[in-house]
């Protein structure tokens, strides 16, 4: 079916300026973090298949870093669209697989792959810097692309959600609030500010652990 592409439009405006945070947060880490003149943890040595692919040297790393943020930048704005969506879900996915220990995380896993449904869409006809160019040069410019990028995209999500429900079913600790709480009082995926204060109310807790689990079971179907 065709549609107007406003959801991924928006999903295509707000996804990277979200990946951009982190992305900057580790610019100056890029000698460090993924060349060989730092200390690079590749996904690939764990499987034992040394050498899967190159580790860059610092000044590639840092070129390819940079076009990185300029692909994410690109990418919010709508200008070469469907290119910049794929140098993005690529170099995401590469620099996360050179950088086990703190550039892989399943927000990253799930952007790349958001991404690259992206680029097969109709997403960059829609409030975008492409549009603005075409509309200017006199071009027919239709604003509607299939909406079957979208559903993957939903469902995509929605898979996730079960999968991470199933996995919770199968774990005791989450549902006395034992594991939630500890998240809550580490720093180990991001900054928690409130994480100690939310720490004191157990019941609290509890509660959130069951909207929990009901939110990522019911969140395909609905």
């Amino acid at each position: 079916a065709e549609e107007r592409s406003v959801g991924t439009a928006l999903v295509r405006i707000v996804l990277p300026l979200v990946m951009l945070f982190p992305t900057l947060h580790r610019i100056f880490r890029v000698r460090e973090f993924y060349s060989l003149s730092g200390s690079p943890t590749p996904l690939w040595n764990n499987y034992n298949q040394v050498g899967f692919l190159p580790i860059p040297s610092a000044p590639v790393a840092a070129g390819l870093y940079a076009l990185l943020i300029l692909a994410l930048v690109t990418c919010s704005v709508g200008w070469r669209t469907r290119i910049s969506l794929v140098i993005s879900a690529v170099l995401l996915s590469y620099f996360s697989m050179l950088d086990l220990v703190s550039t892989m995380a399943k927000y990253v896993i799930i952007c790349a792959h958001v991404m690259l449904l992206l680029s097969m869409s109709s997403c960059g006809k829609v409030w975008s810097v492409d549009r603005w160019l075409a509309v200017r040069r006199g071009q027919t410019w239709s604003e509607t692309g299939p909406a079957w990028p979208r559903r993957l995209i939903q469902i995509l999500i929605g898979v996730i959600y079960l999968a991470a429900a199933a996995t919770k079913l199968h774990t005791p600790t989450f549902f006395t609030g034992d594991q939630l709480r500890f998240w809550l009082l580490t720093n180990v995926n991001m900054d928690n500010p409130f994480g100690e204060y939310l720490s004191q109310y157990p019941g609290m807790i509890l509660v959130m652990v069951y909207v929990t689990i009901f939110w990522e079971i019911v969140f395909l179907f609905t």
